[in-house]
């Protein structure tokens, strides 16, 4: 019986019902997702040799975790604020406590349960989608990656059995221990009144700018404090924002409220309403902003990653593409690179010397990388070639056939080459357009040379693709668990901000049909509400992106430029995170304007 009712009750609020399992398909697709990378130690080995990987990773599930289970107790409270009246009701029919308690813990599980086997389902399906997705853009290959891995369908179904045991559990001792009175006028309860902005208010909010300027200097003395710096970062961080929040926005609120801001339209019922949640939402922000900080962060390093990989193999050799003696396949994939510069020597090997045309270098010189003080490429001169122990010999020495490595070298005029009898040798040294766009072409070229001349060593004209494939393989896994993290931590915090709103909108519904009854036309109170969720939704991304601004020191010991176009991850960010801000306000809008 107790069954029938529990799924009767279910099915009869199916619509509310469908916005809780889509949230918790949403957190229990990502955690698997996540458990997917986390927990595969082939996977972390094949494709991030750096150690420090596991570590990474093994906070990120921690830090996962914790948000999971705000997210599950969120979700919770939105389920038990739509049926206490009725549970109320049910007693008020004769129901015994403790049937109602075994009834609040049956629809617990059983939304837990289901929500769980199709969350992990979805994020099988999602894992196998976003990994060709991110191994196509990063150019990763991704090795031993299983979207189907039994260790992380295990970890998901003990870790959501027991936060959905413990929600089922809690549900059931609030339900027998509250009063009957206080079921049936639930949504009658008023919020917890802010107190009026004074003196203390205003120590709290200097005080939290200041653990906020600490915190950012100290990320900018990593380098010289180390994990110090790190250990003062985060505790003042933290507090800094906790109490910027809680001051500044109350201080905003009453500056408004005093102001002519507030006569014009409803802006003095949503100044109110922001005034009443202020308390109750100050928490949830603060970690909202600190787990936005961290999520974009995370994506933001990963892009950097990226970059990174260009810039080293920039490093690496100059020139980005080297051909002896091209074969009439080698030009037509040449016709197909858009060629910046092309430099064509001939010469001969002859007893174990290598000749070169004297007027094509005073012509066209030979360039290499510069040092990493003068990035600007530098000019050789014939004397460096020659010096066996120059760093312009070695490079250049070895972007010749395996026949000529290691030779000594000699530049002679037009008639002295002409008399030399042996075969003549072209190497061509050019210059691509974006040479990562084009790293497929140039590929075929190096396969090419390496089927001519088997022996043709890694460092020699193969020297920038095998950099390139070299860098790319280390930073690709890096890069492919920046994103999935700091996606994950998005989704995530934002549908913990959404359950938080839509758990306290059954409260909120009587307010605006009394708004609606004096007058108020759904034209306004619409736009009172996406004014009111917006601010809600605002506030930790702003500051989110000021800890990520200034966050970003912590990898300049890593990265060239952490801060190379750290305006993409900001507005990819801004549009994710605005898709959920327009999903809670219409959902909000579904609750609280019903019958409108």
């Amino acid at each position: 019986m107790l069954n029938k009712l529990a799924l009767n009750g279910c099915k009869s609020r199916w619509k509310d019902y469908l916005v809780l399992f889509s949230g918790l398909l949403i957190s229990t697709a990502i955690f698997y997702m996540f458990q997917v990378l986390a927990m595969n130690k082939q996977f972390l080995k094949s494709n991030s040799p750096i150690s420090v990987t596991p570590i990474v990773f093994h906070l990120g599930t921690f830090l996962l975790i914790l948000i999971t289970i705000v997210y599950v107790l969120y979700a919770n409270t939105f389920l038990m604020s739509m049926r206490k009246k009725e549970y109320g009701m049910f007693i008020v029919l004769g129901s015994k406590t403790r049937t109602i308690r075994s009834l609040v813990m049956i629809e617990t599980l059983f939304i837990g349960l289901i929500s769980t086997i199709v969350g992990m389902l979805v994020g099988i399906g999602l894992t196998q989608v976003v990994a060709r997705l991110l191994a196509r853009q990063l150019q990763a290959n991704l090795a031993h990656l299983q979207t189907i891995y039994p260790p992380a369908i295990g970890v998901t179904i003990l870790v959501f059995g027991l936060l959905f045991l413990f929600a089922a559990l809690k549900n059931s001792w609030h339900i027998g221990h509250q009063p009957l009175l206080s079921l049936l006028k639930d949504q009658q309860k008023a919020d917890q009144i802010a107190v009026k902005f004074g003196v203390g208010q205003t120590i709290q909010l200097l005080a939290g700018i200041v653990c906020l300027v600490i915190g950012y200097w100290s990320l900018g003395q990593l380098q010289n404090l180390q994990m110090t710096a790190l250990m003062i970062a985060s505790v003042t961080i933290i507090l800094g924002t906790y109490w910027t929040i809680n001051t500044l926005f109350r201080a905003i609120i009453n500056v408004l409220r005093h102001s002519q801001f507030a006569l014009q339209g409803l802006h003095s019922f949503t100044l109110g309403q922001l005034n009443f949640r202020i308390v109750d939402y100050t928490k949830i922000l603060s970690m909202i902003s600190i787990l936005f900080a961290l999520a974009m962060g995370a994506v933001t390093v990963g892009l950097s990653f990226q970059q990174n990989v260009q810039m080293v193999t920039e490093q690496s050799e100059y020139y980005d593409v080297v051909i002896n003696n091209a074969t009439t396949n080698d030009r037509h994939v040449l016709k197909q690179l858009p060629i910046k510069s092309n430099l064509q020597y001939k010469y001969k090997i002859v007893s174990g010397q290598v000749y070169f045309k004297r007027a094509q270098f005073q012509a066209h010189a030979w360039q290499q990388v510069g040092t990493p003080q003068h990035k600007q490429a530098v000019t050789a001169t014939i004397k460096q070639l020659q010096t066996a122990d120059s760093v312009a010999n070695y490079h250049f020495n070895r972007q010749l056939i395996p026949q000529a490595y290691d030779k000594p070298m000699h530049w002679v005029s037009q008639q002295q080459f002409a008399q030399l009898v042996a075969p003549t040798n072209q190497v061509q040294f050019m210059r691509v357009n974006d040479f990562s766009a084009q790293i497929s072409k140039i590929q075929k070229i190096v396969h090419a040379q390496q089927q001519r001349y088997p022996r043709m060593k890694s460092e020699g004209a193969t020297a920038k693709v095998a950099s390139y494939a070299m860098v790319n393989e280390m930073f690709s896994g890096l890069e492919f668990m920046g994103f999935f993290l700091g996606f994950a931590f998005l989704a995530m915090l934002a549908s913990c901000l959404m359950f938080k709103i839509l758990s306290s909108a059954d409260q909120d519904r009587m307010r605006y049909q009394m708004l609606h009854k004096i007058g108020a036309r759904s034209k306004v109170l619409k736009h009172s509400i996406n004014q009111e969720l917006g601010v809600l939704f605002g506030i930790p991304a702003v500051i989110g992106i000021i800890h990520v601004l200034f966050g970003m020191q912590i990898f300049s010991l890593l990265l060239q430029n952490p801060y190379h176009h750290i305006w993409l991850p900001i507005l990819l960010f801004s549009v994710l995170y605005g898709l959920y801000y327009l999903l809670t306000t219409a959902l909000y809008k579904l609750i609280v304007l019903k019958n409108k």
